[in-house]
């Protein structure tokens, strides 16, 4: 048998248009650390937080990737009590692209 997830990344190479834009796996990266931790842990993240994480980048670069994800409408910020915190969050847009991959995923798996 086959490995699974080779054909689901075949398939996902073989789209017509990419995930999230040509060149862009480091935004991808940063907006999958986002949503997996929200579906699956129910954790939020402020951009101070991300801004934090070394793994993805120096604050310059997250902070840039931060705010094309936003400009795409992939993300979200919601400003907090304190005007200087600002939650990142997932949207719809975002939910549909996963829920896309996910069939894409499943799919793989069948054959």
């Amino acid at each position: 048998m086959r490995n699974a997830y080779f054909r689901f990344l075949n398939i996902v190479r073989a789209l017509d248009e990419p995930i999230i834009g040509a060149g862009e796996e480091a935004r991808l990266k940063l907006l999958e650390t986002i949503c997996i931790d929200f579906e699956l842990n129910d954790k939020t993240y402020t951009v101070n937080e991300l801004l934090a994480m070394k793994v993805l980048g120096s604050q310059a670069t997250i902070h840039k990737r931060l705010h094309k994800l936003i400009e795409d409408g992939l993300l979200e910020l919601i400003v907090q009590e304190d005007c200087r915190v600002k939650k990142v969050l997932p949207t719809a847009k975002a939910n549909k692209l996963f829920n896309r991959l996910n069939k894409l995923m499943l799919k793989s798996a069948e054959n």
